[in-house]
């Protein structure tokens, strides 16, 4: 599978795109609210091309909080690009991996969907299925 982005909890993006932006990374898309997870959303670019997702909470309530609490600013999944997200979670689930959130559309990948499984190794996976040409 080929990576998208990496999802990087940060407790403010805006201070995050300032630090980010020394590391020759720039803004990539708009700020995005995703009102099913709590969460706010900006794609940061490298020059090399590689994608950061930097994500922070919206609210006391959004998904990310309790995970922000305990790990501060981090990385804390890594997305992959799947054609067909049933298959993906069906052999990633064979493979020990455990569904933690059906797929969803997600906003700031233009409505398609993802879904999020966890591996006692390999951490948090996003999967996304392109419903648009990449």
């Amino acid at each position: 599978m080929k990576i998208h982005h990496f999802g990087y909890l940060t407790t403010s993006i805006e201070d995050s795109v300032k630090e980010f932006s020394s590391l020759g990374y720039v803004e990539f898309d708009k700020l995005y609210f995703d009102e099913i997870r709590g969460i706010n959303i900006q794609f940061i670019r490298s020059t090399s091309g590689e994608l950061i997702e930097l994500i922070e909470p919206a609210s006391e309530k959004s998904i990310v909080k309790g995970m922000l609490s305990k790990s501060k600013n981090s990385i804390y999944h890594i997305c992959y690009f799947t054609d067909d997200i049933q298959d993906k979670i069906a052999t990633l689930s064979e493979q020990g991996f455990v569904l933690i959130s059906p797929p969803q559309p997600a906003i700031a990948l233009g409505n398609c969907n993802v879904a999020f499984l966890l591996s006692k190794h390999a951490g948090m996976v996003e999967l996304y299925e392109s419903c648009h040409s990449e």
